[in-house]
Order: structure tokens, then sequence, then C-alpha cells
């Protein structure tokens, strides 16, 4: 998979204070990545400064292979955001997007209409002829992420997108972006603090703490135990042999461990092939408030 975005030694100060050190990170097509930290950590900083919002004061950051895509008219249209955005609040929505869709130079035609239509239903303001002056915070919300989609960008960044979002909203816009990252290779930065809404949706994380970025593996399973009644020497000898390293026998249970080569499933259709009667699965995850709890035990 090819790099979306490349961020290279990226280091911005505000008041003396190294508010991002040095940091770099690559985004790949396909990829929902989560960026994680506390209250003022410089999370939306970064964000801002790879949209050229904030000039930051060492790096680079490269988009689609251009160092200079902030002055690329073509290239920034490819990108959608949700972060600081303005609105013309004597507008209803479609006119809002109207005007940003026109303004990037496509066409007033059929499919600005399809388009526009389809992302407001998306985000449940179709048919909404109300000002946006008159709209709650989660409408506005709402408006902010059909105006990141509306270009079918390669690359989104998202900040606290689901704020404001009731539970049906999260839960659309999540299945949304898994089909957009599956199908278009689409690019995905977002931030939130709704971590448990994050935490099974990126395939890794960047928690950004004292002005550094540390990456993290994605949601992914630790260990799973698998308690068993009884079975065969012939039977253990089998997954001993098979899994070898990987899995530990602990008189009626065998663990496996967090494996690149073998998961949940190989392991359970191995117990069904062999006859072997489960009695209890247990599954440890890792787990993207763990990174938090570290930082308290650690600062506490």
């Amino acid at each position: 998979m090819k790099n979306i975005l490349s961020v290279q030694g990226v280091s911005k100060i505000f008041n003396n204070n190294k508010v991002l050190n040095n940091n770099s990170f690559n985004i790949k097509e396909g990829e929902i990545v989560g960026l994680v930290g506390r209250n003022g950590a410089g999370k939306t900083t970064l964000m801002k400064g790879i949209l050229g919002l904030v000039n930051l004061n060492t790096g680079t950051v490269s988009y689609l292979g251009d160092e200079k895509y902030i002055n690329n008219s073509k290239l920034m249209d490819s990108l959608g955001y949700l972060i600081d955005y303005k609105f013309y609040e004597d507008l209803n929505a479609a006119d809002n997007i109207t005007i940003q869709w026109l303004y990037s130079g496509r066409n007033n035609d059929q499919q600005m209409s399809q388009k526009i239509d389809e992302v407001l239903s998306f985000v449940g303001l179709e048919n909404n002829s109300k000002r946006v002056s008159e709209y709650s915070f989660g409408m506005k919300q709402r408006l902010r992420l059909a105006l990141a989609l509306i270009g079918e960008p390669k690359l989104l960044i998202l900040d606290e997108p689901f704020v404001g979002l009731d539970p049906i909203g999260i839960k659309t816009f999540k299945e949304y972006l898994s089909k957009l990252t599956k199908d278009k290779k689409l690019a995905v930065l977002m931030s939130s603090h709704q971590l448990s809404e994050i935490e099974n949706l990126c395939t890794r994380y960047l928690y950004l703490e004292n002005g550094k970025i540390m990456e993290y593996e994605g949601y992914k399973t630790k260990e799973i135990k698998f308690s068993f009644y009884s079975t065969n020497k012939d039977n253990l000898a089998f997954l001993i042999k098979k899994y070898q390293e990987d899995i530990s026998i602990i008189n009626n249970q065998i663990i496996l461990h967090q494996s690149n080569s073998y998961s949940y499933n190989d392991l359970f259709y191995d117990f069904l092939e062999l006859g072997i009667e489960i009695q209890s699965i247990d599954l440890e995850i890792n787990s993207i408030n763990e990174l938090f709890e570290k930082d308290e035990l650690t600062n506490g």
C-alpha cells in the first residue's frame, strides 16, 4: 500500500513550549489511524499543521507525494477535514455544500445535485431548509461531516467526529468510514476522546504525550484461552506441532498468545475438527484505554 500522508520531523513551539517535538509517521491508503492523547497534548495543533492552518517550525509534510500540496488547489480538494469549519450561517445545509462544491471548481450540474442529496441523506439533514444559525450543535457537527465527505477525498482528517452524534449516527458513520477505506482506499486520521468508539475502528494509534508520538498497533487479541473438558494425547500433540510457541497448554486449558500467524478462528475450527469439547473461551484484548491507565500510574 502506498503512503497517502507522510509526516517527517515536525515540531511546533508556542511561547517556548514545544507542543510537537520532532515527530514522524506515515498513513497508508485504506488505513484508519487514531490520534489520541490528553487534553492539550497537541492533537489539534498537529492536524492544523497538516492542513496548513498552523505553521510548523521544523519538518516536512507530504500528501500524495507532494510537499507543496497546500498550494495545489486540486490536491487540497481531495483532502477532507472536520476541524474549525466556518459556515454561512444565514444559508441552509444544501447551500453551504453547494458553495464549497462550486468554489472547488466543479460544475453546477446533475452530478452536483445528486451528490449533495446523497451526502445530506447520509448525515440526516436531507430536506432541511432551516438556516444553519438555527441548528443545534449536533446538527452543525453533521453538516461538518457532510462538507468533509462531499469531495470524495483521498484523506480525511477528523477532529472529534463523534461529538454531537447520537448512538445511531455514530454507528452509521463508523460503518460508512469502514466502507470508504475498504472500497475507495481512503486514508483517515482521526482524534477522539470517545475511546470506546474508535477502539475497534482504527488499524493503529498515534499516542501524543509531552510533544512526542508513540505508535501502537490497533485492536488486537493478546491471548485466547480455550478451556476444554478432556481430549487425547494425539490431539494435543497435533496442536503443539501446528502452533508451536504460539500456544501454551496448562491442565485442561490451551492459551493462544498474540500471534501474527494464527487467529481465534484457526484454533476454534481445529477444536471442532478434532472433536474437542469446549468448556469456555476467554479473550484478553489490547485496549487503547491502557495507554491512559499506564500514564496515570506513571504520573500519579
